[in-house]
Parts: C-alpha cells; sequence; structure tokens
C-alpha cells in the first residue's frame, strides 16, 4: 500500500500539534524537571542536564527537527525559540552556579 502524499507546500494537520510537543517535552519538560528539585546546587543541575543531553534517544529527533526547520517557517519558529530557551537556561545555570562569563562557557 502508498503510502499517501501531500502537495508541496501542505503540511499534515498536527503539525503545530507535533511542534508544540517536541518543545515540551525536550525542552520546556526538561528544564521544569530540574527546577522542581529547589535543594539541588546549579553545579548538580548542570551536571544532569549534560547527562540528560547526551544520553537523551530524542538526538535523532532532534537533528530532523533541525532539518525540518531548514524548510519550514513555523518549524524554524519553534527551533529558534526552543535554542533561545535552552541557552538562556545554560547561561542562567552556569552563572548560579558561579563561572564568571557564561558566554564564554563553563567549565564542568
Amino acid at each position: 500500500m502508498a503510502r499517501p502524499t501531500l502537495p508541496p507546500g501542505h503540511h499534515p494537520p498536527d503539525r503545530t500539534r507535533l511542534l508544540g510537543h517536541f518543545e515540551a517535552r525536550f525542552t520546556t519538560a526538561i528544564i521544569d524537571g530540574l527546577e522542581a528539585i529547589e535543594s539541588l546546587p546549579a553545579r548538580e543541575r548542570l551536571s544532569k542536564l549534560l547527562t540528560k543531553a547526551t544520553k537523551d534517544a530524542g538526538l535523532p529527533l532532534g537533528v530532523a527537527m533541525r532539518a525540518w526547520a531548514k524548510q519550514d517557517p513555523e518549524a524554524a519558529r519553534v527551533q529558534e525559540r526552543v535554542d533561545a530557551t535552552r541557552i538562556g537556561y545554560l547561561r542562567d545555570l552556569c552563572e548560579q552556579a558561579g563561572y564568571g562569563r557564561p558566554d564564554h562557557g563553563c567549565r564542568l
């Protein structure tokens, strides 16, 4: 059985929902989960975030989302927002952990 195809320029009707799920699951939920552990020092949150980012099974999806964002304006807006949220959170954690200039990166 052949897969249905959409005409050029048309997208699945649940595209917005898929993009929202990607942002919620792979950015917002991770940050919220780390922030929910209020007693955890910033350095430990940073370490947990690094572990999560390097072991997460969502990596192939992240690559696919970036490829989609290169071709689709709505996906690009979501990817830009995800990137800004992630970078902002990393900067905040680095500052809280006592690293002097988070824009230069932090050392773990």
